[in-house]
Parts: structure tokens; sequence; C-alpha cells
């Protein structure tokens, strides 16, 4: 995306890439979603800096994270067609803060890292609900 260096972390069923790749100057990166020979921007959001795309499911739904640029995590994400939501805003109120969302199901299931109030990290399943 203009930058210097990038990675891969998924490829789905249909070939579909996510990942990050520096922006120029290369002192932030975005996810990313490569398909159909086009790359097309995940960038964060709340105002964080750079973020990473870590899977993607057959419906092109990506999940990743919003970090510090140097790989430390501050929010789990989910890019639905390139739009970024916070995954801690679409869970009930709880201690429990989503860091970093790691693999998405095709029925929608989202598995990540979370941190406690005390400063545990535990692993999460957010299971999606009917509307």
């Amino acid at each position: 995306m203009g930058g210097d260096g990038g990675y891969a972390n998924w490829i789905d069923d249909q070939g579909d890439v996510v990942g990050a790749a520096d922006l120029p100057g290369s002192q932030t990166s975005h996810g990313f979603l490569w398909t159909h020979g086009t790359m097309r921007d995940l960038p964060p959001a709340g105002g964080a800096r750079c973020s990473s795309a870590g899977a993607i499911n057959d419906s092109g739904v990506a999940v990743g994270d919003v970090n510090d640029c140097h790989f430390n995590s501050s929010a789990a994400m989910v890019w639905r067609h390139g739009s970024a939501i916070d995954l801690n805003t679409l869970i009930a109120p709880t201690t429990t803060h989503l860091l970093k969302a790691l693999y998405i199901s095709e029925r929608g299931e989202i598995v990540g890292e979370s941190v406690l109030a005390n400063g545990d990290r535990h692993m999460f399943l957010l299971i999606p609900t009917a509307h």
C-alpha cells in the first residue's frame, strides 16, 4: 500500500488474502484484503494508527486488531465490506477487553485474545446471535 513491507496472514477458499502492509513512509501499517488482484485497505478504527487483519471467512468478513504499530494490540476488530468495527462495542458491558481477533468461522464465530481487569490474558469465543 505504498510502503516498504507487508505480510499475509490468511487465505480463504476463494483465494482472498488478508494481512497488513506499510503505508507510504513505512511508519504505519493497515490491514488489507487482497481479492481478484486488487488490494483493499482495512484501516484502523477508534483513532488507532495501525491495524492488521488476521483471518477472513468465505463471506468476506475479516478479523484482526488495531495496534500501536509495534505489534501491541489494543482492540479486536472486524471488517465488513471494508468498514472497521471494534468488537468491544458489540458485546455486553464487561471488565474483559477484547484485544485481538484471530479466527472467524463460516458461521461468524470469532476466536481471539482478551485481557481481564487484573491483567490476566485469556482466549475468547464470540458466537453471533440472531437479531
